[in-house]
């Protein structure tokens, strides 16, 4: 009897886990990306950018060659039904309308800020500092 009263009162009082959205994982994984190529910058002392094509969640980290032949890092997908740029930011979208994020050797960056969206709707901001290069995540 003591221990079916313990064991209700440890179920109600247990703190809930709040589940993670496919928007928190993306916006994550872009953050774990945009981290990777402020590091390899700073590391390498290189140009370097992260590319994201918003309609298929795909991205590619480049070395940006001062003669114009950029050079591939790393390629792949942040597994989001859909990411977007935030409206009403056009000035850091590259050709095709590929959102490009780029970071320089000294830790600075620009571009984004990027919206991840999954398909139940939720949404999170990756911003990303334009001082330090730091990517923060945001719930709108």
């Amino acid at each position: 009897m003591v221990l079916t009263v313990i064991g209700v009162v440890l179920a109600i009082a247990a703190p809930s886990v709040p589940r993670s959205s496919a928007a928190d994982d993306a916006a994550r994984a872009l953050g774990r990306v945009l981290e990777s190529a402020r590091e390899h910058a700073a590391l390498r002392a290189v140009n370097v950018a992260v590319e994201i094509e918003p309609g298929s969640a795909r991205y590619r980290m480049v070395r940006i060659d001062p003669g114009g032949a950029d050079s591939l890092l790393v390629e792949g997908s942040l597994a989001s039904p859909r990411v977007h740029l935030e409206d009403g930011d056009s000035g850091s979208v590259g050709g095709a309308g590929v959102l490009r994020i780029r970071f320089s050797p000294l830790g600075r960056a620009d571009g984004g800020p990027v919206e991840v969206q999954d398909g139940r709707g939720d949404r999170r901001i990756v911003r990303v500092d334009p001082w330090s290069g730091r990517s923060d995540v945001e719930v709108p």
